[in-house]
């Protein structure tokens, strides 16, 4: 049972359904688990080369001067306030919806018309109080701007906050899209965002400065939401409330299970938001360095990790519905060691060619030498984060998949405690790279705390086989760094004549060959399932496409 994939795990609870499907539970598991998890990566990849693009847009045009750290501040804030409202949303109206799904299409939609208009409504509150006091707000999330910042940080957000009347009921559709598990859609629906944004950004910016931002942002968030719409059948009920079904009940489980979330959720967005006004009163450039770090290395965690866990979150609360806990054990056991097994590769690449990949990515216009080491400096300590958020994730979702929200709501609380005490710590000797510091130590304490909790309820999560695992992928991590080192060093001469492209590209694939290949005669059966997933999704892919009505 230990050297059981994911695919083959998940047959036993979805057999197929396909005429043509091939034979076999296994193979149907596996095609159902790697078509999600294919299809949301390459879309996420999408949006992430765009969302890379309005990086180095912004790299080109700003830099790391004061009107790269106005426009990250304001994003942030932005951003923070998206995400606040996904984190309450995904743990209590996805499994509420989804149960109210099979008792019937009137009755989810009661439920979809209730949340997306009460996040419509929220939003609208929230562009009027940005409109009365978006001064005083930034004020205090910013105190370290001068006069000049401040004035200019006030008007994008003004500018800006009118995009969340559809930012957040987009929140509602992407929940919903994910628990009928269109995840491609929801997937492609942010995609489609990011990909508008930095065609703007790119096209208003030359012209009006950060002044062309707030109209782009609004208008993605439309297209985007109205393309969410389009594929959720219960936007049918929003205009006509005498076709759904009465959902009070349903309504009062939402609450119960977000009650919790409210204070956890919102102290986490605004530890991000104190590490921000902490970099303000450092020197210029210091809050552009952590964004920069931070948002490469979420965009490297989005891609693999995050997508894994978006599919693998829906099938542990179907197992938890129907009472098989040591089923939902042996899954998110499986899952804990393929995302470690992804991350680590990952992390030792961004650690080791860190200058590089900076350089390639973001050193073109006002974005300069002095820059490019800056920002290297804050992916120097982000990077060893990455096992750490993907493991987060999973085990966070575990207890919510078990209606759990307390547990790692309480643990959040103290751990943004712990984040907020050792960046004030951290960064009198260290500047911007403590803070850094402090965010990824105090996540790495409370993910520790998370394994050690949720062991008590899963008993059987850890198996056995953790050593041995660790062993190998400790060999294997080795091998990459030599691998990656020598022919790094090996393409030095040809740094200045390629732009400082193959001092990275060339260097990560070898390293990542090697890790590979040593895995796979080290035993590991991580590689082998990998290729299956995404050979046996594809497959998946092109079967839809060539069943499609024409």
């Amino acid at each position: 049972m230990e050297n059981e994939s994911l695919g083959n795990f998940l047959a036993q609870h979805e057999p197929p359904t396909s005429p043509d499907a091939p034979s076999g539970p296994a193979a149907a598991g596996r095609q159902r688990l790697a078509a999600a998890v294919v299809a949301v990566s390459v879309i996420t990849i999408v949006g992430k080369i765009a969302g890379f693009a309005e990086k180095v847009a912004v790299a080109h045009f700003f830099g790391t001067t004061g009107s790269a750290d106005v426009y990250f501040a304001v994003m942030a804030i932005l951003w923070s306030a998206v995400f606040l409202a996904r984190e309450l949303a995904l743990p209590s109206l996805l499994p509420v919806f989804r149960a109210g799904m099979l008792k019937g299409s009137a009755l989810a939609g009661g439920i979809f018309r209730g949340a997306f208009l009460a996040a419509l409504g929220l939003s609208l509150f929230v562009v009027v109080a940005v409109a009365l006091l978006g001064g005083r707000f930034v004020a205090l999330a910013l105190p370290g701007f001068k006069a000049a910042q401040s004035a200019g940080a006030v008007h994008l957000l003004r500018l800006a906050a009118p995009a969340l009347i559809c930012l957040l009921p987009m929140v509602v559709t992407y929940t919903c899209l994910n628990a009928r598990k269109k995840f491609a859609a929801s997937a492609f629906g942010e995609s489609l965002f990011k990909i508008l944004l930095v065609a703007g950004v790119v096209l208003t910016v030359p012209r009006f400065a950060l002044a062309g931002v707030g109209p782009v942002i609004a208008v993605s968030a439309l297209v985007a939401l109205s393309f969410h719409l389009w594929f959720v059948p219960d936007r049918r009920y929003v205009l006509r409330p005498f076709e759904c079904a009465p959902a009070e009940q349903e309504y009062r489980s939402i609450w119960h299970l977000v009650q919790p979330l409210i204070v956890g959720v919102t102290l986490s967005h605004v530890a991000a938001l104190v590490a921000n006004t902490l970099a303000s009163t450092l020197p210029s450039g210091s809050l552009s360095y952590l964004n920069y770090g931070r948002k490469l290395v979420d965009g490297i965690l989005t891609v693999g990790p995050v997508a894994v866990v978006t599919v693998v979150y829906s099938h542990m609360a179907h197992l938890n519905a129907e009472g098989k806990r040591d089923d939902m054990s042996r899954m998110a056991a499986r899952t804990a060691r393929l995302l470690v097994y992804l991350g680590v590769p990952l992390a030792c690449v961004v650690i080791q060619l860190r200058f590089p990949l900076v350089r390639m990515l973001f050193q073109h216009g006002r974005f300069d030498e002095a820059s490019t080491a800056g920002t290297a400096g804050a992916l120097l300590v982000y990077a060893p984060g990455i096992v750490v958020f993907a493991l987060e994730g999973l085990l966070v979702y575990s207890f919510y998949a078990m209606s759990d929200t307390r547990t790692p709501v309480l643990l959040g609380i103290a751990f943004v405690a712990v984040d907020i005490a050792l960046a004030l710590v951290l960064m009198r000797p260290w500047g911007y790279i403590g803070i850094a510091a402090a965010h990824v130590s105090a996540k790495a304490a409370k993910t520790a705390c998370l394994a050690l909790l949720l062991r008590k309820k899963l008993p059987s999560l850890w198996t056995t086989g953790a050593p041995s695992f660790i062993l190998k992928l400790s060999a294997a991590a080795a091998g990459l760094w030599l691998a990656a080192g020598l022919s790094g060093r090996m393409l030095a001469p040809w740094e200045r004549a390629a732009a400082g492209v193959p001092d990275f590209i060339v260097p990560a694939a070898v390293g990542v060959s090697a890790f590979a290949v040593i895995s796979y005669l080290l035993g590991l059966e991580e590689p082998g399932q990998l290729a299956a997933m995404v050979k046996e999704g594809t497959k998946r892919g092109f079967r839809r496409v060539n069943r499609a009505p024409r």
